[in-house]
């Protein structure tokens, strides 16, 4: 998105009276500031010697062209007064709303029926397929298209995406953005990223909302033309980017693209959401510890997926959290409790009691690595090339955490996390979750080339 700039007349939705001239500025970095003449009376506490502002839900404004907009989760900024000031001047207020919904007004944002967006790579992903339309359910209560986008024939559309695919979601029932932007927009950012090797970020959003959707093309927002992040028709949304999109954009290298799933795209994208939903932490600490947040240190990241990995067995159906029945476990816990003397101090009882005994029963972070890896033995041979020590990786990884979560002032200065751990967690992540979403293990290039050449040899 590029910078803009837009004037009008802003006033809080719960006090249409108090309203005043003011310009919405938007920086995709530093997001969204609104400036405007004086301050709002309704939302300012006067005292004999002061004056608080505070915090607003929800900013209506209407825009110089006539456009509606709403501003949602306005924080207070600073207050500035005029160099010469006297009696009669007019100082400046400014908030700094979240979220920016071109189109309409709506308490708490719009509700949509409908999303579409882009993505940045997101043509380089589809390339070298014949996929121009394509339109499936994804669940019970949601539609997906991936459509090819023209020029319009209209010359006064100008604004209107030109020559580049968007995605699409339709649903039943009407949804707020966050909503939207968490589970649905996410997940596809991160099937994406999964196939680049880099992060994706959504570009110009926009979507029919409750009072629109009954219009084919949606509202029309007047003025949209001049603005690159607002949609000629529908309601568009606009909040700050990521810092790290222009450090990424066009580096990607690609894993695997639409073309090796081109046939089953249907099943992958239903089966991606699923499990999205019923392992969001390891979906979420992988993706966001490898690829979206650059500020990490090594040692955070290895971290991260350490929890991610321990979060996923604790969640999977496929793995035993216990080593014996819980039902079983609360007689030993009894017995166990019981051998605790008396005169033990009263924290380290309680220590026992709601510690060491409580938790005992937990499988341990090197049994469920093992598990794990034990799994996915046979695809992560032909990754790292050599014959595979599950036993021994996993030790390697719960070392390594166990010296990062106790790392004491002695070492802290010599402790140096190596390159390798890192790396051999992310296959192993990876090759998680192409298993569990149903890819066919040749998404992996590594597999590609060791099948071909076993082949070669037979």
């Amino acid at each position: 998105m590029q910078e803009f700039e837009i004037s009008g007349y802003w006033y809080p939705s719960d006090a249409p009276y108090d309203k005043k001239p003011g310009t919405l500025e938007f920086d995709p970095l530093e997001g969204l500031t609104l400036e405007i003449m004086g301050r709002f009376r309704s939302h300012t506490k006067v005292s004999s010697e002061t004056e608080h502002r505070t915090d607003i839900d929800t900013i209506f404004g209407q825009t110089t062209s006539g456009g509606d907009v709403t501003l949602t989760e306005c924080s207070i900024g600073k207050y500035s007064l005029p160099r010469e000031y006297d009696q009669k001047s007019r100082g400046t207020t400014q908030y700094h709303p979240e979220y920016c919904f071109a189109g309409d007004h709506a308490e708490d944002g719009p509700k949509f029926k409908s999303i579409n967006f882009r993505l940045t790579n997101l043509d380089q992903w589809i390339h070298h397929t014949d996929i121009e339309d394509i339109e499936f359910p994804l669940d019970d209560n949601t539609k997906f298209s991936l459509s090819y986008t023209t020029a319009p024939p209209n010359p006064q559309m100008r604004n209107f995406d030109e020559d580049d695919y968007r995605a699409s979601f339709f649903f039943d029932d009407s949804l707020d953005f966050e909503s939207i932007r968490s589970d649905f927009i996410k997940p596809f950012q991160y099937l994406i990223t999964f196939g680049l090797s880099v992060p994706v970020f959504p570009l110009r959003i926009f979507g029919n909302t409750q009072v629109d959707s009954g219009r084919p093309f949606g509202k029309r927002f007047p003025g949209s033309r001049d603005i690159e992040a607002f949609s000629s028709i529908g309601t568009s949304v606009v909040f700050p980017e990521s810092r790290y999109r222009l450090r990424h954009e066009g580096r990607a290298h690609p894993m695997w693209t639409l073309a090796y799933i081109e046939d089953e795209v249907e099943r992958i994208l239903q089966n991606w959401y699923s499990v999205y939903h019923k392992h969001q932490p390891l979906f979420d600490l992988f993706f966001t510890s490898m690829y979206y947040d650059d500020d990490e240190y090594p040692s955070v990241i290895i971290l991260n997926l350490t929890r991610a990995l321990e979060a996923y067995h604790r969640e999977s159906d496929r793995y035993i959290n216990y080593y014996i029945p819980e039902k079983e476990y609360k007689e030993y816990r009894e017995v166990l409790e019981n051998t605790i003397p008396e005169d033990f101090p009263d924290q380290f009882t309680d220590h026992l009691k709601d510690g060491t005994f409580k938790f005992a029963n937990r499988v341990s972070l090197r049994k469920r690595l093992k598990d794990i890896i034990e799994d996915q033995e046979e695809v992560l041979q032909y990754r790292f090339g050599e014959e595979l020590d599950s036993s021994a990786m996993a030790s390697e990884i719960k070392e390594i955490r166990n010296d990062l979560t106790h790392l004491s002032d002695e070492d802290i200065s010599e402790f140096n996390v190596e390159g390798t751990i890192l790396y051999k967690l992310r296959y192993l992540i990876e090759t998680v979750i192409a298993d569990e979403v149903g890819f066919d293990p040749e998404i992996f290039p590594f597999y590609r080339k060791r099948k071909q050449a076993e082949e070669e040899e037979d």
